[in-house]
């Protein structure tokens, strides 16, 4: 019988740690919520049996007294859990069943009276504990188990819909052989139904059944457990499909901004085509007359100035129109670089004697100071003079009239890069400006130059620095409000 008792225990002990410690953690079911109950009264019903078996072991009087003691509390406590877990499940399945909430505390009180009653409290306490709380608490919760059936048959869990009714029909069983199968004691039916009545009539005793009662509970319940894995897997399943499908979605969205970019290049380049071509024909025509007029006509003269700036004008527009191609080469990585070994110093020079005509127009002057031994530079010579000319042109619009502008060629301390500068005497730019001046499309606020009109097309800047980056140098600013701006940029000299 002692080994009866262990594996009864131990059962009940799988069941409550099996439920505690499965992960159901924002399970959807509704009767996860009332599983810890089921959980309690394996562990309490557990802890029971092995304090009967405690009881066959131990012979000594005043032990056996303690073990009597700690076993009421634990059957009652244990089919307390059994009846709360079947009028929630029934009251929750079906709202016809209100009533059994007032069911607990109904028969609390009834034991309550039955047991004060009693000349042998513990005795008349274990009996009338097994049918107030035993025979209803495993019936109602055979009948919430069976009630569940119903959402998984939704669901097509055959598996799991089998062992809630074999779990049910366990519980019946159990609900029998524990609640009904009681120890002899001096009232009906206590005084027939009982533990030698049942061994008389079978041969075995009746805690053998319960134990094969247990194990049945236990195997099924915990083989209901499997619904909470398959909707983890579900879940895991509904999220990659989510997952699939978004990045379908952004796969389907990139590719449509791919094509729309390709149509926004091809429409640029064709548009640029467009523009380039009556530009050039323009510019040299404007050339030739700016050739075929002669300085000592005096309203040559006036004319000579005015087609020279007429032409470069025309050449500023050209340049713009190779910002955009060039840009869009680099950002591709089809700009082809033609290096060439260059005197830095030379081509500033003839930059600034180029925007000195624009600048004598407005009023302000462009100073070059170059060193004497300035090392040459391998560089695409015509891409770093429209670098020059960009920031030579950036310095002449916002620079007041009056203004100077300074274009430095030198050498960095290390020796081994040309250092090029231009500083304007502008209005500056804020602090917070200073690291978008080179981006795309990017403009300082008018309000932050103090100088209205003055705003440009957000593409100079940006060719520069990625001209810069291409020969492997560093483009920066440093400016202050009030105070203008000096642009710079590194190149690395000749190895």
């Amino acid at each position: 019988m002692i080994l009866v008792f262990f594996i009864y225990g131990l059962a009940f002990f799988i069941l409550g740690f099996s439920i505690l410690l499965y992960p159901k953690r924002d399970s959807a079911f509704k009767f996860t919520d009332k599983l810890g109950l089921i959980a309690g009264f394996g562990i309490m019903h557990g802890i029971n049996e092995w304090v009967d078996m405690f009881k066959l072991i131990n012979k000594d009087p005043q032990t056996a007294r303690v073990l009597y003691l700690l076993g009421l509390p634990l059957l009652v406590i244990s089919f307390l859990f059994l009846v709360r877990f079947g009028a929630v499940g029934i009251i929750e399945s079906n709202a016809k069943f209100k009533t059994l909430k007032f069911l607990l505390p109904g028969l609390l009180l009834a034991w309550s009276i039955l047991i004060i009653s009693s000349h042998s409290h513990y005795l008349s306490g274990t009996v009338w504990a097994r049918y107030l709380f035993g025979v209803p608490g495993t019936f109602l919760s055979a009948y919430a188990l069976f009630l569940q059936t119903v959402e998984f048959e939704k669901l097509g869990l055959k598996s799991v819909v089998k062992n809630l009714k074999l779990s049910a029909a366990a519980f019946l069983c159990y609900g029998c052989l524990s609640g009904l199968i009681v120890p002899r004691a001096g009232f009906f039916p206590a005084s027939f139904l009982n533990y030698d009545m049942f061994l008389k009539l079978t041969g075995v005793p009746v805690q053998v059944f319960r134990t094969v009662c247990a194990v049945a509970i236990a195997y099924t319940l915990v083989r209901v457990l499997s619904a909470f894995e398959w909707e983890t897997k579900t879940r895991i399943k509904t999220l990659l499909e989510d997952t699939i499908k978004i990045n379908k979605d952004l796969e389907a969205e990139i590719e449509k901004r791919k094509k729309l970019e390709m149509m926004k290049d091809s429409l640029t380049h064709m548009v640029i085509h467009d523009l380039n071509n009556p530009l050039m024909v323009l510019s040299g025509n404007l050339q030739l007359m700016q050739m075929a007029l002669k300085e000592n006509e005096p309203v040559a003269a006036d004319m000579h100035k005015k087609l020279h700036v007429a032409f470069q004008e025309s050449r500023h527009l050209k340049n713009m129109i190779s910002n955009i191609l060039d840009i869009s080469k680099m950002e591709e990585g089809k700009l082809n670089l033609r290096f060439e070994e260059t005197d830095l110093g030379r081509l500033a020079r003839d930059a600034a004697d180029s925007m000195n005509v624009i600048a004598q127009q407005q009023q302000k002057k462009i100073i070059a100071q170059t060193i004497s031994d300035l090392p040459k530079v391998n560089v695409d010579k015509d891409m770093v003079e429209r670098i020059l000319l960009n920031l030579l042109n950036n310095a002449l619009k916002f620079s007041p009239a009056g203004g100077v502008i300074t274009l430095e060629v030198d050498c960095n301390e290390e020796g081994n890069s040309v250092v090029v500068s231009v500083k304007d005497s502008g209005p500056g730019i804020a602090k917070e400006y200073l690291d978008k001046v080179f981006e795309k499309f990017v403009q300082v606020e008018k309000d932050q130059l103090k100088l209205k009109g003055k705003i440009g097309k957000g593409l100079g800047l940006a060719f520069c620095k990625m001209a810069v980056e291409a020969h492997g140098g560093k483009i920066g600013v440093e400016s202050e409000p009030g105070k203008g701006s000096r642009f710079y940029f590194l190149l690395p000299c000749r190895q």
